[in-house]
């Protein structure tokens, strides 16, 4: 089809141009066949056009004729540039389709990135020293609240700084931007919110500024990753260890607490030891309760601490009940809570409803106002008689005071009855 149009264009153009050049009409069509359809398409376009122009330069076409010579000279001539030009578009070709392979994976790889950075939370920048211009891409936008397109100055972003951190700012600028340094910037920073009432974010940024050859600054390519939830990770790990230290300070506390009352009511080593070691593995099995929660966020819940504690004796017959709402207690309360309630339970083994078939023990308690109210009721035992400055009592005030809390005891022929009341809330 490429070679008939070619000869009706040529044919039609005679009385133009006359017979100069009769075969350029099937070298253009030639050309276009090698740039849409490849070089074989374009040899066959080239086989075709020979006889047709010879058809055309013998007479075929009305005042149109040429002798042998001119018919082969202008074939020839057809023929090398056709053929020359085949080539040319094939080279163009080939160039055309590795840049576009090349600009695929260039697409690919900015997709990649921009993928890589936006997971990340990081925003890519590029400052130029001499004009003091800034430009962000849109993470960076996002990370600074800034809208897009908004002009980005050195001095907009220092006055977003918080107060704590301009002067690591300014350090770390300073020393990227002296020739004598390797001018890698690294700084990690609090960013103000634009009204400058709050932090908005904490950002890690890291850059290398590049540098003119007479030395001075030039260039400062960059990113900022938001390590906002790293920085409270870092926060709640450092409340963290400071409570573990607080607590096991009040734990050895406690067991020195306990080791001196019981020296002064034991004489022998044995009867110490056996005074002890159930009141120490009662705190065991208290801060057991507290393992992986957190005072600040979740709390302990009683009813987990009582269970816990209570374990020794419930032999699954359902002599003690717990019955109350849901409670979190603080992390502070579980010492002082679990060694009170080691006592009552022991207490109740020994002389109360534990220590006789039927006895039964009910713990109850409610929340009102702040303060959360513990009843420990026995009923079915021996009848209680109060007792006064023993170990366990004096134990039992002692972890009363600690709870900031009261306690009151009742005793009667239905057994004891105790009622420990601390706050809970601030």
């Amino acid at each position: 089809m490429a070679v008939g149009l070619a000869a009706l264009v040529r044919v039609a153009l005679l009385p133009v141009v006359g017979t100069a050049a009769p075969f350029s009409t099937f070298a253009l069509a030639t050309f276009a066949v090698a740039f849409l359809a490849g070089r074989w398409p374009a040899v066959a376009t080239i086989a075709l056009a020979v006889p047709t122009g010879w058809w055309l330069l013998i007479g075929a076409t009305p005042g149109w004729s040429a002798d042998a010579d001119e018919v082969v000279g202008n074939v020839g001539l057809f023929v090398v540039i056709a053929g020359a030009g085949v080539g040319l578009v094939g080279w163009l070709r080939q160039a055309l389709r590795r840049a576009r392979r090349l600009e695929a994976e260039l697409e690919a790889t900015r997709s990649r990135l921009e993928g890589a950075l936006k997971a990340g939370d990081m925003g890519t920048y590029e400052w130029k020293v001499e004009d003091d211009r800034a430009t962000w891409d849109e993470t960076a936008y996002a990370l600074w609240d800034v809208p897009p397109g908004t002009p980005v100055t050195r001095g907009m972003v220092r006055a977003r700084v918080h107060p704590d951190d301009v002067a690591a700012f300014d350090a770390d600028m300073a020393r990227a931007m002296d020739p004598q340094g390797d001018g890698l910037r690294e700084v990690t920073y609090r960013v103000m919110s634009r009204d400058g009432e709050r932090v908005l974010r904490w950002l890690h940024v890291r850059a290398q500024m590049e540098f003119a050859p007479d030395g001075t600054p030039s260039r400062m390519v960059g990113v900022n990753r938001d390590v906002t939830d790293l920085k409270r990770a870092e926060a709640q790990r450092e409340l963290l260890i400071r409570e573990l230290d607080h607590r096991v300070k009040n734990l050895f506390a406690v067991i020195v607490s306990i080791l001196s009352l019981a020296r002064r009511r034991h004489g022998d080593s044995d009867a110490l030891v056996a005074a002890v070691r159930p009141r120490i593995e009662a705190l065991a099995r208290a801060h057991g309760s507290s393992i992986g929660r957190h005072a600040a966020e979740e709390g302990v819940a009683l009813e987990t601490l009582l269970a816990n504690v209570l374990a020794p004796h419930r032999d699954g017959t359902g002599r003690i009940a717990l019955r109350g709402p849901a409670v979190d207690l603080p992390v502070s309360a579980i010492t002082p809570l679990g060694l009170t309630v080691h006592e009552l339970a022991t207490n109740a083994a020994k002389h109360g409803a534990l220590s006789v078939e039927g006895g039964r023990v009910a713990v109850t308690w409610e929340v009102a106002d702040g303060t959360l109210a513990i009843d420990w009721r026995e009923t079915g035992g021996p009848a209680a008689e109060r007792t006064a400055g023993g170990f366990g009592a004096t134990l039992l005030e002692a972890t009363t005071a600690q709870l900031r809390g009261t306690l009151e005891t009742e005793t009667g022929a239905d057994g004891l009855r105790v009622r420990i009341a601390f706050p809970v809330s601030a």
